[in-house]
């Protein structure tokens, strides 16, 4: 049982998420 509420396989996904925003947060508008 995994207490990560992401799964295993999702978790590639989820970092990228995660990175795409924080690119989009530091991106001069």
């Amino acid at each position: 049982m995994s207490v990560c509420p992401v799964p295993a396989e999702q978790q590639p996904l989820r970092q990228y998420e995660e990175l795409t925003a924080s690119w989009f947060f530091r991106w001069p508008s």
